[in-house]
């Protein structure tokens, strides 16, 4: 063994000890290191790149993965929003019923509690041997005449042994007269001549202004010879300004565009009248407008206020036109039995409900 036992000689001498393994190693172990490197060498590299595709393959999983839960996160954001806007609109739907139910309960409560004072304040009257019941409301509601003042609570009155109240008026006629307090409607009015005059003189004692001035154009009605001149309308229009104190005040067409208006306190009656070529400029007409049984002709309304409901019954009306107006789309006007050639309003929805 020449050098091998030298070595081994060597490393006895040195341990002090004999090892025979490490004597055969010591041969052997330069005849084998070179060929099992190698081999070592490239299972590492197989066992990396093994490990390198199933981490590849890992990433990519994971990378799958990470997409299908952000698919599903937007899937579920989307839903979720869907689901917010649908319950909104249900939401909306649901109190805006609530409100409609509300203001229908409302009304019916206002609608009973009218009933209520009806029968609460139950009236009989004794008019020249006849006898009506009624209420203390419906003789109050108009305001200004002499029911309203006779039956307001600021004078006592004396009953009959009955407790109705005796009136030394014809009772014939009366019932026309609690139907125009009951509905301000003078489109109902008897049409026999005799009747009218008697019910005039009623009217007139009692001071319903309104009632007597429809039933002065059924007996006397205007005709186109002595229309009302631009300035009378002016005039008429600035006595109804309550107290001289003049008001004013912007609003808001129907159409969307801002003006300003001047108040008109008292009751705007234009029953009977022929008005042509007049224009209503800039009014708030704070009382019931009536244009009851009129002509109107090349009339416009212009920068105008409607706080309660325009009455045109029976008017006839020609090249009449609403211009930038307020109020008319919550207080539509009543145009029964109109005739009508050219009559316009600047808000298409008036045009197609009052008018076809």
């Amino acid at each position: 063994f020449g050098n091998d036992l030298t070595k081994s000689e060597l490393i006895f001498q040195t341990s002090g000890r004999w090892n025979p393994h490490k004597v055969w190693y010591t041969r052997l172990a330069p005849s084998m290191s070179e060929p099992w490197q190698a081999e070592v060498s490239t299972a590492l590299q197989k066992a990396s790149d093994m490990l390198k595709q199933k981490q590849e393959l890992l990433d990519k999983r994971i990378k799958q993965q990470d997409e299908k839960e952000a698919l599903r996160e937007r899937e579920f954001q989307k839903k979720r929003v869907e689901m917010e806007r649908e319950f909104q609109t249900k939401r909306v739907e649901i109190l805006a019923d609530v409100e409609q139910q509300r203001q229908e309960l409302e009304e019916e409560k206002m609608a009973m509690k009218d009933v209520h004072k009806f029968q609460s304040s139950q009236i009989t009257l004794d008019v020249g041997g006849i006898r009506y019941k009624t209420s203390r409301s419906t003789l109050t509601k108009v305001p200004n005449t002499m029911l309203a003042a006779m039956f307001s609570g600021r004078h006592e009155l004396i009953r009959n042994e009955d407790g109705a109240y005796f009136i030394d008026r014809d009772g014939t006629h009366f019932r026309y007269i609690l139907n125009y307090l009951r509905d301000g409607d003078t489109s109902n009015l008897p049409t026999d001549t005799e009747v009218l005059e008697d019910l005039l003189k009623e009217a007139d004692f009692y001071q319903i202004d309104r009632l007597s001035a429809g039933i002065n154009y059924l007996l006397r009605p205007l005709t186109w010879n002595n229309p009302m001149s631009q300035k009378e309308v002016n005039n008429i229009s600035s006595s109804f300004r309550g107290y001289g104190k003049v008001e004013s005040e912007t609003f808001t067409s129907d159409n969307g565009h801002p003006f300003t208006a001047v108040y008109y306190n008292r009751e705007n009656n234009f029953d009977g009248h022929v008005i042509i070529d007049a224009t209503f400029s800039g009014v708030i007409f704070s009382d019931s407008l009536s244009f009851c049984n009129s002509v109107l002709r090349n009339v416009t309304f212009r920068h105008c206020c409607f706080e309660h409901q325009p009455n045109f019954t029976k008017a006839t009306m020609t090249n009449v036109s609403f211009q930038e107006c307020s109020g008319l789309t919550k207080n539509m006007p009543l145009m029964t039995r109109v005739k009508h050639n050219g009559v316009t309003f600047d808000v298409p929805e008036l045009n197609d409900k009052l008018l076809y």
